[in-house]
Order: C-alpha cells, then sequence, then structure tokens
C-alpha cells in the first residue's frame, strides 16, 4: 500500500509539472514565478539527466545539473509558456553539446541592473567558435547534422525574449563553458505594448519546432 501511495505522489507531482510546463491552465500573459519555469523545464529533460554520477559509461555519460537561484528574484510579467520554449530549445542545445562527453548544466538566476532578472543556462561543452556565435541567432542556421536541427529553436528564443518580452538573449563561450543569458524586464511594460505584441503574437510562433545550433 505505501508503494501505490508513493507511486500516486511521484504521477501527481509529474502532472503537476507538465501543466506547469505547458501553463494549459493559465492565461497568455501574467506574472510567474521564473523558478517554477525553469524548474519545470527540467523535469521535461530528466531522461537525459543523471543524479548519479557513479553510473557514468563511455556509452553513456553522465550529465548533471547546477542550479543556483537568486530566490530573492521577484515574480515577473511575462508569457510563461513561450518562456519554457525558450528553456526547452537553449537546454536542448546544451544537453547536444555534451552528449559525447558528458558534463555539467548549469541553470543560474540572479537580478541585473535592478530593473532585469538574468538567467544563464551554462554547459561545459567543447564552445561556439566566433564565426558560429555571430550567425546563431538566424532562422534556419544550424551547425547540427542533417535531419537534427531545423535551424529554429534559437531564432524562435531570440524573438519571444527580444521581440515579445523587450528583454535580451545573449551568449557568450570559451571551451569548456558556453552561457545563454536571458535578461527579463522585472515591470510590466505598458498596456499598449502588451496588446501589440498579443496580436502580432511573435509571428513565429508556426516554427514552434525546436532545437538548432551547438
Amino acid at each position: 500500500m505505501n508503494q501505490i501511495l508513493e507511486a500516486s505522489k511521484r504521477i501527481s507531482a509529474l502532472v503537476a509539472d507538465a501543466k506547469q510546463y505547458s501553463q494549459m491552465d493559465r492565461a497568455p500573459f501574467q506574472v510567474a514565478n521564473v523558478h517554477d519555469l525553469l524548474y519545470s523545464t527540467l523535469v521535461m529533460f530528466a531522461d537525459r539527466l543523471t543524479k548519479d554520477p557513479g553510473k557514468e559509461t563511455s556509452q553513456n555519460p553522465v550529465i548533471t545539473v547546477v542550479k543556483d537561484f537568486d530566490k530573492s528574484l521577484p515574480e515577473i510579467p511575462c508569457y510563461p509558456a513561450d518562456l519554457n520554449q525558450v528553456w526547452t530549445n537553449i537546454i536542448d542545445n546544451a544537453l547536444a553539446a555534451m552528449r559525447d562527453t558528458g558534463g555539467t548544466l548549469t541553470v543560474r538566476t540572479c537580478r541585473y541592473n535592478d530593473n532585469m532578472a538574468r538567467v544563464e543556462i551554462c554547459d561545459t561543452g567543447p564552445g561556439v567558435p566566433a564565426d558560429i556565435r555571430e550567425h546563431i541567432f538566424e532562422p534556419f542556421f544550424t551547425t547540427k547534422p542533417f535531419g537534427e536541427g531545423t535551424g529554429l529553436g534559437l531564432d524562435l528564443a531570440f524573438n519571444i525574449v527580444v521581440k515579445k518580452h523587450r528583454g535580451d538573449l545573449r551568449v557568450e563561450s570559451v571551451p569548456g563553458d558556453t552561457r545563454f543569458i536571458v535578461l527579463l524586464p522585472l515591470e510590466m511594460p505598458p498596456v499598449a505594448d502588451v496588446a501589440a505584441v498579443d496580436d502580432d503574437d511573435v509571428d513565429d510562433d508556426d516554427d514552434v519546432d525546436d532545437d538548432d545550433p551547438e
């Protein structure tokens, strides 16, 4: 009976995380806790992350997760489902960069210049060369093998962060330390701005399919 109860709790937690990730029961624009969004996205990648480094083999390199969250960050005005798509695309690229060697995925949050929330998604992969970084947010640009990437994931992420949230998305990279840095306003934009973006809905929402370079 205890095992059944424990399994029921785990299933309930997974359903809650899936609802948080998809934002099925939420209005499009609202105030949300960025850490809840990041947690729910990480849950979706659970099968590609390892909690036990002792299980590492040459065929199964371990990718561990480090969460360094500034819990003093206030909730932010945002489109939660869209931000989850941003985290998904960036994390997917980070994991792809480390799939052959393993490594560490670090997700970090802090306040930036008092008026922005800063989210860093970092990996210890081989890095992104400067000539690729120049094009990394361009549509249809990908370095992945044919059939693995559409070249739309980071373009979509850029549009969501910069155009839809009036934020910023940038990448810094050296071998062993690649960081995608997302900056999001802590205050709600003017009502007219929100309405304009809603009508627009980032034109690229049709491109929602996901991964792309690293």
